[in-house]
Order: structure tokens, then sequence, then C-alpha cells
């Protein structure tokens, strides 16, 4: 009864929501590619409707310089995160504890991704199977093994490898699986390298392959009998079983770290994820900070005057007027629309300037515990209108664009009954971990007891989730060994 007594609730609620409301509702969560979409196709179908003079919705001065690359959030680590679906069940017993391993090492990075966003990546707008087809296309492949060849590739996932068996080509191509193989090998020629494997080993062993006068001789026996004690930091062991010295052994690791757990880690369709904020954080002359909107973030709209006067003149028919009249009304309507998301925008920015002042002077780390519902409380709107509110909206600030609900988090209390935020706690433990011996890592219980010592009462499970949370691995998987 009472399941059904909330679909009622729901089913009338939909029913008395006027279409203006819903358009102010829609207006409000979208963000400013969106709105821009939505006002030109508003545009195009209401002929009342215009630009007014000196705006645009086209990319404009204040776009070049606030239309930016989404570069960093407030939980800023440089740690890149890879995608780890639709591994076989052989790269499942330790391919994920492996590709953290290698991940966490401090030679993941070549010096010229050092310090990059995760987003600063071959940007494209071709898909990764569409790469592969042109070079298939592009390719000397005989006649036989061609369409074998189309049908690897579309079987090849997003992370670049291939989800299927040979077998299962071979019997929906109606082919032999020798055929299947090497169409496969074929396929496992091009770029990126790695393309087409199909598991972890493969992947490693391919990007070798391609150029091995790259990488040290003993390079392939590590990979091809000691992942899964890699995964594990078992370096000594590992060392021992192969009859190298520890820091060879290392150099080992450094070499395998250069590779990628999955070859099309740097294809990302589409081109770099830009972000276009609403919001100018600015400091003024006495330190505080104002929350101003972006200039021309929402194109100014008018009625057209032409269709104005039309209503004026005794010759035009009645039904005309009553078609501008209509499509004036609901001109008006978009306009008081799209004032009051304006509005309601910059109101909640105000109150997460105010609130988060710290962030903007000393950085994430003065982050402090903010609710929506509080800020819904001082506004005098519903916790929903706020969420809607920072929805896909992004402030310019000093530290570069920072999604508006990122400010909002949970927090912990000091024992002097200060507060701070989750994400502050996550800076701390950053920091901590930055900062720690590599060959005597800092383990959870460790961190635990720092934060104590900071005033901080925070639970080793906590601990654990916030670490993992940051692309940060166990004390065992980040020991260094000497």
């Amino acid at each position: 009864q009472g399941l059904l007594h909330s679909q009622k609730t729901d089913m009338t609620l939909e029913h008395t929501i006027a279409p203006h409301q819903l358009q102010s509702l829609d207006i409000l969560a979208a963000n400013r590619m969106e709105l821009e979409a939505r006002i030109t196709a508003e545009l195009e179908e209401n002929p009342v409707l215009e630009i007014s003079e000196n705006t645009e919705i086209e990319q404009d001065e204040t776009e070049d310089e606030l239309s930016l690359p989404l570069s960093g959030s407030l939980d800023d680590s440089e740690t890149t995160s890879y995608e780890t679906e639709n591994l076989d069940e052989n790269r499942d017993d330790f391919g994920e504890s492996l590709e953290r391993f290698l991940e966490n090492g401090t030679d993941f990075f070549s010096d010229e991704k050092q310090g990059g966003s995760i987003f600063d990546v071959l940007t494209t707008e071709k898909s990764l199977q569409q790469q592969l087809l042109e070079q298939l296309n592009l390719s000397d492949a005989p006649a036989y093994l061609q369409p074998v060849a189309e049908e690897i590739i579309g079987n090849i996932g997003d992370n670049g490898y291939f989800d299927s068996a040979t077998a299962e080509i071979a019997q929906t191509m109606q082919c032999s699986i020798e055929t299947a193989e090497e169409a496969l090998r074929f396929v496992q020629t091009f770029d990126p390298p790695g393309i087409g494997a199909r598991d972890l080993k493969e992947c490693l062993l391919l990007q070798i392959a391609r150029e091995p006068e790259k990488y040290s001789p003993r390079l392939s026996e590590l990979i091809e009998n000691y992942l899964d004690d890699i995964a594990k930091n078992r370096l000594p062991q590992i060392a021992k079983a192969m009859g190298l010295p520890l820091d060879q052994l290392q150099k080992l690791v450094t070499e395998l770290k250069k590779l990628a757990p999955h070859p099309a880690s740097g294809i990302t369709p589409g081109g770099i994820a830009y972000v276009k904020p609403d919001i100018l954080v600015e400091q003024k002359e006495d330190g505080e900070f104002d929350a101003l909107p972006v200039r021309d973030s929402v194109p100014k709209l008018r009625l057209v005057s032409r269709y104005l006067k039309m209503l004026d003149d005794p010759f035009t028919p009645d039904d005309a007027k009553s078609y501008i009249r209509e499509k004036i009304a609901a001109a008006q309507q978009l306009m008081y629309n799209l004032e009051q998301r304006t509005s309601t925008i910059q109101r909640v920015a105000e109150l997460i300037v105010a609130n988060q002042h710290d962030f903007f002077t000393v950085g994430p780390e003065a982050l402090k515990p903010m609710t929506m519902r509080e800020i819904a409380e001082k506004i005098g709107r519903d916790e929903s209108t706020v969420s809607r509110a920072v929805a896909g909206k992004y402030m310019q600030t000093a530290r570069g664009p920072v999604a508006m609900r990122d400010f909002f988090s949970s927090g912990f209390r000091q024992e002097d009954g200060s507060e701070i935020s989750s994400r502050g706690i996550k800076e701390i433990i950053k920091d901590a971990v930055a900062g720690e011996d590599p060959t005597a890592p800092l383990s959870d219980s460790k961190i635990e007891a720092i934060l104590k010592e900071q005033g901080f009462t925070v639970a080793r499970r906590t601990i654990a989730k916030y670490r993992e949370e940051l692309g940060i691995a166990s004390s065992q998987l980040r020991k260094v060994y000497r």
C-alpha cells in the first residue's frame, strides 16, 4: 500500500508541474554548453526571439579566456586511473593489483608526461575501431584475411583488449582457427602498441616486441613468469628466482612501469574535455572574494520589434496576432527562466565563496564541511534546487576551473571544535604519503595516528577508503626495496 501511495504521489506531482516550471528546472540544471544548445533551438523555433546586439552564442573573448581544459578538481591527484572493464579471467587474478602497482610507481610517468592532466591525451574525433579500420584499409592484408580482421576489430573493447576468442571468430566468419589467429596477429601490428591483446601479459609483451631494442633482454622473462609476484611487490623473491641483484631488478621494474597496462588508454573520442565556467571568482583589495557571473555566459535575448508592431497594426489578422502573443509569452517565460538561472547560480556561488574562503587562500586541504541543505536553507529554496544549480557548473578560480559540486562534502570535527571536510582529510593523507620514506611506507594505522596528532579521529576503514579513492596503493605495494 505504501508503494502504491508513493507511485500515485509521483504521478500526481508529474501532472501538477506546469510546462514553464519544467523548463525552469531544465534550464537551471543545464551546463553552459547544454544551455547554448537549448537557446539555439529556441531561437530556431520562436520567430519573435533574437539575440541582443553585442552578445552571441558563438565563442567570444570571454570564452577564449575561460573555456579551459578540465585539468583538475579539488582532489587534484596526479595518479592516472585506467579502466579495468572487459578484462578476461586470466587477468582478473592479478591484473588490477599489478596495474595499481604500475600506476603508483615513481617512474610510471615519462618526463614529458610528468605533471600532466589526465585529459592531456591523444585527442581524436574518431573511435578506436574507426582508427583500426582505417589502418586495415591502408594495409596490405590479403583479401581472405580482411573480413576476418574486421570482425576482430569489432571485438576490441575501448581499452584496446580483444574481448572475444579466435574460436568464436572462426565460427562467426566460417574460417579456420588458424586464419582467425593470423588475423589477430595482423591486427596486433597496428597502433597503438599492444592493441588486440587478450590479456595483460600479452599486452605488455606486444609493446616490447614492437621496439625490442628499447628494453632490457630480461624484461620479457620478468613479464612471462613473475607478473603475479610483481602485483604483490615481492621484489626480493623475484630477484632471487631470477638470479639478479635487487637494484638490477628494480631497473627492470622501472622499464615495466613505462608500458601501458591498457593499449588504448591514451585515446579519447571527441577530443579534450572543455568546461565553460558560469562564475568568475576574483579577490578584492580587502582580501575577500567575489563570485561574479561570467560575462555573456548566458546570451541576452530580446523580442523582435517587428512582431511587437504587428500586434498594434489593425491590418494584422487575428489568428496571426494570437500566434504572435503565444510566441511572445513563450519568449518572455524563457527570458525569465534564464534570469532566474543566473540569479540562483550566483547566490549559491556567493555562499560557497563566503563559506570556503580558506580554500581560495590556502588550498584544498582547508575545505570546510558544507552540505547543499545548508545552502538551500540560506537562500530559501529546496535542496534539489541547489543540486541543479551546481550540477555541471564550474567556477573559474586562480587555481583553475573547479566544479561547484566539489565544494560540498561531509566533514570531521577537531578536538578544538573546528571542522574540516572529507576532502581536507584526503589532502592530509595525500601529503603524508607524498612525504613518506618509500622504503618504509606509512600503513593505514600510521596515517590514523598522524590524523590523530592533528586532532582528527578517523576510522582506519575510512582512511583505507579515502586512500583508494585517491588512487594510492596499500603500503605493501608502495614499498621500495633498496
